[in-house]
């Protein structure tokens, strides 16, 4: 993992001087273990992977290099960044083993329906988590996952916030905790580690 953050550091320097929210590394770290260890219980040859987010493409790279299972579809509604992760996947030789859909999360997904997935990655738009994780449900193999990044929003989530300017997504973000806290068919585990991690 230590070598292939190195392989990474030039991508999250350029991420940083344009202002990108790429996964950061501790969180990457954890995604990587989650995907090991889904390598590990699989009887497939296959680890199929929905990622709702690709930004400049820092999550997915992680996933691909963590197990050569991985096979990803991604979505990304920003034409620029979703060109730059394609460069960046094929750079790093992942292009095969990835899928790249520009659109709306919520319209894509929508027509997703029949696919299901071993893991999916929330990293898209904060204030539709709870709506999107409602949509995934039914696509999610026996024993899969949801990793949800940034649930504590630069710690707004857990404190007594209430201003205008960032209360629809601090709101759904609570909504969405308390939604998956009353999901009797998943273990639920919330990491706070960097900006929070369910």
């Amino acid at each position: 993992m230590e070598d292939f953050e190195k392989k990474l550091k030039p991508i999250r320097t350029f991420a940083r001087s344009h202002k990108y929210p790429v996964m950061r590394p501790k969180t990457c770290a954890k995604l990587t273990e989650i995907v090991q260890l889904i390598d590990k219980n699989i009887k497939k040859e296959t680890i199929n992977v929905l990622e709702i987010g690709t930004c400049i493409g820092v999550s997915g790279l992680t996933m691909l290099n963590a197990s050569p299972k991985v096979h990803l579809t991604t979505i990304e509604l920003n034409e620029s960044t979703y060109n730059i992760a394609k460069t960046n996947f094929n750079e790093f030789g992942f292009q095969n083993r990835v899928n790249q859909i520009l659109g709306d999360c919520l319209e894509v997904v929508s027509y997703m329906y029949d696919n299901k997935y071993d893991l999916v990655i929330l990293d898209g738009p904060k204030s539709k988590y709870e709506e999107l994780t409602k949509m995934i449900i039914p696509m999610l193999n026996t024993n899969g996952y949801i990793f949800a990044d940034d649930i504590l929003y630069h710690g707004m989530v857990f404190s007594e916030y209430n201003e205008h300017k960032q209360r629809t997504i601090v709101t759904a973000l609570r909504h969405f905790l308390t939604f998956f806290a009353e999901q009797s068919s998943f273990k639920v585990e919330t990491i706070n580690v960097e900006d929070g991690i369910l």
